[in-house]
């Protein structure tokens, strides 16, 4: 998955999993955090989800308002 910072955005923001905060992120290979890098307009953060699951993120400095999930399902069998 990429999240891409868009252009005309004014403030920092960061992709974080639900159980982490701004550079405390330890666990499994589920868990992501992209610091506070994301502020210019195009730069990115990218993080490869291994498994199926569900995966809350939020951005650690808009708590209340800029929050999402992950839906990782199987893959489809190639036919």
């Amino acid at each position: 998955v990429v999240w891409i910072y868009a252009d005309g955005a004014q403030e920092p923001h960061s992709v974080t999993s639900g159980g982490c905060r701004v550079n405390d992120c330890t666990g499994g290979g589920q868990l992501f955090q992209s610091g506070l890098n994301l502020n210019k307009p195009g730069q990115r953060f990218e993080h490869v989800f291994k498994h199926p699951g569900t995966f809350p993120y939020h951005c650690d400095l808009h708590l209340g308002s800029m929050q999402g999930t992950v839906i990782v399902q199987e893959a489809l069998p190639i036919p």
